[in-house]
């Protein structure tokens, strides 16, 4: 006697195709040239019977054969096996009759529609309805009776077969739809440690999402990942680049990761894209610090009113004062300076500032009536001392008047509408060192025949296309070990 124990779901054979004919020589008209994968070690023997084991579908799914001693086994195999492969054809055609279907709902125009995160409705092919499929791992269930009747004998249903077509067709249109940036090949020069140049490569370090190059020093022994400014960023460096300036242009954080994401198909939150603005405007400012720009000597000196949301108010205001001198010549922004008020000791501190980053005496300041100016300003050089004109009271119909730097902040306030105000002093800061880096290093001037007022104020460095990543390299290898 001779009986199947259990069937459930097909074809898990056919990947086996070559293991199973070489261990199994069985003859039957059934056999195809894929078998099963029937070993000895899947064979048990008792007293009165024969069990195999025939894995199908996978292997977690198996069909039992009993052979009672009253038939060979050899016999009751060969018939067995050959029930076995035909009826995993029968199903291996019974589901992808249900494929088939899916592509059938798909070619008819009827897309699924997202209800949720992992939950869509098909439309039933009827059109009478629609089914809910809920994905639970890397599977998906449906609502569908065939799916709930007989999903553990043919697998996906056609609505599941369907959706899947779908996901994956969407998937590859988006990914023909995003630009994909070269990857930017970072160029090192010296050890980080010593500053030799006496380097050996030294393998990889493997990131998520590449393999960074490994140096090391034959003078100090010491071994290392390049560090230009992006050491352990995940994404790379066109794509922080491309956030910075499209953020100092005016677009708001949430426009910089849609963009990133349209256009990309780079995923990043905005709280990582204010990280990297903070990072590098404070990086890049300390460089900045270090340089000397020729000026023309002469300053115009404003200041203007911002808000600070988030700051705790002063007689109901939440009012902050942001000071700007600019070189009239090379439209170089010498200095920023943000203030609670603007009395006789904020003009001088803000004088302060200036003086420590322009590192020379002008010859003449612009500013208007606020009599906060007047004295504020005390030479660097005692030679100086009476020397440093100061006209004040300009205004805009003067003809020495402030227009460049009342230029300047508009476009300020082009930056701070976007943000509906500034937050809070501190990040104000940080956010106004990224600006001024943006302003004299990035943004070319159109009354400076397009370039920059850092290269009319003849800093000495050359800057290439992508500005911003110059800079963070430059930066990155200036700073102390």
């Amino acid at each position: 006697m001779v009986y199947l124990d259990r069937l459930v779901s097909p074809s898990f054979l056919f990947n086996h195709a070559r293991i199973a004919s070489s261990m199994l020589p069985l003859r039957s008209p059934f056999f195809p040239p894929a078998c099963t994968m029937a070993t000895r070690s899947l064979c048990s023997t008792s007293s009165d019977r024969t069990t195999l084991i025939l894995p199908i579908l996978s292997p977690t799914t198996y069909v039992v054969i009993y052979t009672y001693r009253s038939f060979p086994i050899s016999t009751s195999l060969n018939y067995l096996v050959g029930v076995c492969v035909y009826m995993a054809i029968w199903m291996a055609q019974v589901s992808q009759t249900r494929t088939i279907r899916g592509y059938a709902i798909i070619a008819k125009g009827d897309e699924p529609r997202r209800v949720s995160e992992g939950v869509y409705e098909v439309r039933s092919q009827s059109g009478s309805g629609f089914y809910r499929l809920t994905k639970h791992n890397t599977d998906w269930s449906c609502t569908c009776p065939d799916y709930v009747n007989r999903h553990e004998e043919v697998g996906d249903c056609k609505h599941v077969s369907a959706l899947r077509l779908w996901l994956k067709a969407k998937e590859a249109t988006e990914q023909t739809d995003t630009f994909e940036l070269p990857k930017t090949a970072l160029s090192f020069e010296h050890c980080r440690f010593c500053n030799s140049v006496d380097l050996l490569h030294w393998g990889y370090r493997r990131t998520r999402s590449s393999k960074k190059p490994v140096f090391k020093c034959r003078t100090c022994g010491k071994r290392f990942v390049i560090d230009e400014g992006f050491f352990k960023h995940r994404f790379d460096p066109k794509i922080v680049t491309l956030a910075l300036d499209l953020y100092f242009k005016g677009t708001s954080l949430r426009k910089v990761t849609q963009h990133l994401a349209q256009f990309y198909g780079i995923k990043v939150s905005q709280v990582a894209i204010l990280k990297w603005i903070r990072k590098f405007s404070e990086l890049i400012d300390a460089y900045a610090q270090t340089l000397t720009p020729q000026l023309s000597g002469v300053w115009n000196c404003d200041e203007m009113k911002t808000k600070m949301a988030h700051e705790d108010p002063i007689n109901g205001e939440r009012f902050y004062w942001l000071w700007n001198a600019l070189d009239n010549g090379s439209r170089y922004l010498v200095a920023s300076h943000l203030t609670r008020g603007r009395t006789h000791k904020d003009a001088a501190a803000f004088f302060e500032v200036a003086k420590k980053q322009a590192k020379r005496d002008p010859h003449v300041i612009f500013s208007d009536g606020l009599g906060s100016y007047q004295g504020a300003y005390d030479p660097v050089s005692t030679d100086n001392v009476g020397k440093v004109v100061h006209i004040a009271n300009v205004g805009i119909r003067s003809h020495m008047g402030n227009h460049r730097v009342e230029r300047l902040h508009n476009t300020m306030r082009e930056r701070e509408k976007v943000m509906r105000h500034l937050k809070r002093a501190q990040s104000a800061e940080k956010i106004l060192k990224g600006f001024r880096v943006y302003y004299n290093f990035v943004r070319p001037h159109m009354a400076l025949e397009n370039h920059t007022p850092a290269e009319m104020a003849a800093i000495p460095i050359q800057l290439g296309t992508n500005r911003w990543l110059d800079l963070i390299r430059r930066a990155a290898r200036s700073r102390p070990r």
